[in-house]
């Protein structure tokens, strides 16, 4: 949720916004991260910022 659609960062405000303006606010996907976007924030600012990681 730190990540941007192009791989620069972001903060979890912008790219819940992102995902909004994606898939509109009245989708199946914008009416789920409208509800969990709290619970994203809260992650987020518990997860040390430790740069762009990358699994695999």
């Amino acid at each position: 949720m730190n990540t941007a659609l192009d791989e620069s960062p972001t903060t979890s405000y912008a790219r819940v916004e992102e995902i909004l303006d994606g898939y509109g606010t009245d989708s199946v996907v914008g009416r789920y991260i409208r509800q969990a976007a709290p619970d994203i924030h809260e992650s987020v600012a518990r997860v040390p910022a430790h740069g762009p990681t990358r699994l695999g």
